[in-house]
């Protein structure tokens, strides 16, 4: 009888990490005017449970978090920050006055098809005008050249994760594929839908997966040897060998990982269970964000909620 055995759920990854900023004290004066904070409607739009959870599995924002203007965080902002420059006056008052030029931002009712909600985000002006081009913020969300991705941000970029894994995408792909006579059509080890556990039982699909893994290991071996060849013929140590420094001698260790291990040697499972669904967070009463929040102490805390006192890894 074959060994039943589960994976651990996935709870934590680099996407969490990154959608996890630390608690500041807040300031009687922020960098930008409180008539920027998003209304009552935005407020229960970025506070539903299904936008601030963050799935484990999504892949990590390319780019940073604003932390200069954070408001932009918790928008489409585009890109846009705040701007600093000078006032230049004639006259009586002739001079230069240090000023500053804040985006234009409103708060927009935006319709996503996929997800079949409607959203009261804060947009800029110029995001809107490229959403109405586009024809829609799901098409807008679906780019995929560079300026679109770094214009995203943070909620863009979630936004972006919950409209690809949407039913309605996942099918329209699907056509697409089998019209082009592609891999990955239903029931195929190589549908997006299908799992590590439907794979690893299929004999083909298995002897695939290790074959790949094999090959892959093979790269990083070959990745090994010219960066040991760069390091004995730049610093002059081989491995295992012996370096001194500083009238001490100490052995340096080799990268023999990948020698030790092979993907054929690799452990796994015979059957996987399906993992149980996650339950869903209750929805916050209080304030708005996509972020979780780091309290200094240690504890986390959801904005407008109360603080947990388990402590964060």
């Amino acid at each position: 009888m074959a060994t039943t055995l589960k994976l651990p759920a996935i709870l934590r990854s680099p996407t969490t990490l990154q959608y996890t900023i630390p608690k500041k004290p807040s300031s009687a004066r922020p960098s930008y005017p409180r008539k920027f904070y998003p209304n009552d409607e935005a407020k229960a739009t970025l506070s539903q449970p299904w936008l601030t959870t963050t799935d484990p599995l999504m892949p990590p924002y390319p780019h940073r978090a604003h932390t200069h203007f954070e408001e932009a965080n918790h928008g489409l902002y585009g890109g846009a920050t705040i701007q600093s420059g000078h006032k230049i006056s004639d006259g009586r008052n002739k001079g230069k006055t240090l000023r500053k030029w804040y985006p234009n931002v409103r708060v927009e009712k935006l319709r996503s098809v996929a997800l079949g909600v409607e959203m009261s985000i804060p947009t800029t002006a110029r995001v809107m005008r490229t959403i109405t081009k586009c024809g829609g913020l799901d098409e807008y969300l679906m780019g995929e050249k560079p300026a679109r991705i770094k214009e995203l941000g943070l909620l863009g970029w979630k936004l972006r994760w919950l409209v690809l894994k949407s039913r309605s995408v996942q099918e329209r792909w699907r056509r697409e594929r089998e019209r082009l006579g592609l891999q990955g059509g239903e029931g195929s080890m190589h549908s997006v839908e299908s799992t590590f556990a439907a794979a690893w039982n299929d004999t083909e699909g298995r002897a695939e997966i290790l074959t790949k893994m094999g090959v892959s290991w093979d790269e990083l071996r070959e990745k090994r040897a010219t960066w040991e060849r760069h390091v004995k013929e730049t610093l002059g140590w081989a491995r295992g060998g012996k370096v001194g420094k500083v009238g001490k001698s100490r052995e340096r260790k080799g990268m023999n990982t990948l020698d030790v291990h092979d993907p054929l040697t690799t452990r796994l499972p015979d059957y996987v269970e399906e993992e149980e669904p996650i339950q869903e967070l209750p929805a916050v009463q209080e304030g708005f964000g996509i972020v979780e929040v780091v309290n200094e102490k240690g504890g986390m805390q959801r904005r407008g909620a109360k603080l947990v006192n388990k402590k964060t890894r």
